[in-house]
């Protein structure tokens, strides 16, 4: 109804409109639909794009040194420009080998891209932080579906997309200035509003308890 009620009504009849673009719909109390671009919707009020991109925001996602190699520590960032927010995650070697000796015998390849997820889903589990989409760093194309429906496990209401993020993104130069220990290499007004997390293991057995989808 006009006053957004709710009533019901019966169907008379269906049209075919073929196959078409569907666009994710995310609300601001994170409620979700698969719709079509000409399907109308209620709304209680406009608002200023500055205003809904502060809700529910794209992030960047790269990391430092690769997850699996076991020879030092890495970072993972999450950047976003539309809130003016720096994340980032450490983890360090010594309990990337814990972790790939207690869950990842005989399957080494998985490592890398689950303990992505695994610090992405920590970092915004930990800070609350409001994610609409994910852009992450195309760095494991044969598994970027698995990471998505990882994910998805948690936060469904989520887009997950890859792409090549290149050094110049903010998301790498804060993974590498946090794993390099130089702050100075942000040179943004971004970075004094850097978060930086260091990741609990003690966490990690829920988290990766039933793997990642194949």
């Amino acid at each position: 109804k006009p006053d957004g009620t709710f009533t019901g009504a019966r169907v008379r009849k269906l049209k075919n409109t073929g196959r078409q673009e569907t666009y994710k719909l995310i609300t601001n109390t994170g409620k979700h639909i698969r719709t079509t671009a000409t399907h109308p919707y209620f709304v209680l009020e406009k608002r200023p794009i500055a205003e809904l991109k502060k809700l529910y925001a794209t992030f960047e996602v790269d990391q430092s040194n690769r997850l699996e190699d076991m020879s030092v520590d890495s970072v993972v960032a999450l950047v976003s420009t539309e809130t003016h927010q720096i994340v980032t995650v450490k983890i360090s070697k010594s309990m990337k080998r814990n972790l790939k000796k207690e869950f990842y015998l005989g399957k080494e390849k998985l490592f890398g891209p689950e303990m992505l997820c695994v610090l992405i889903i920590y970092a915004m589990w930990e800070l609350g932080l409001k994610v609409g989409k994910l852009v992450i760093d195309k760095e494991y194309p044969n598994y970027e579906m698995n990471m998505s429906m990882f994910i998805g496990r948690y936060y469904p209401e989520i887009t997950v997309s890859f792409r090549s993020i290149g050094h110049g993104a903010l998301a790498h130069q804060a993974a590498w200035s946090v794993a390099r220990k130089q702050k100075a290499l942000i040179k943004s007004a971004l970075a004094k509003s850097m978060a930086n997390l260091v990741f609990k293991e003690s966490l990690a057995a829920e988290l990766l308890h039933s793997g990642m989808p194949t």
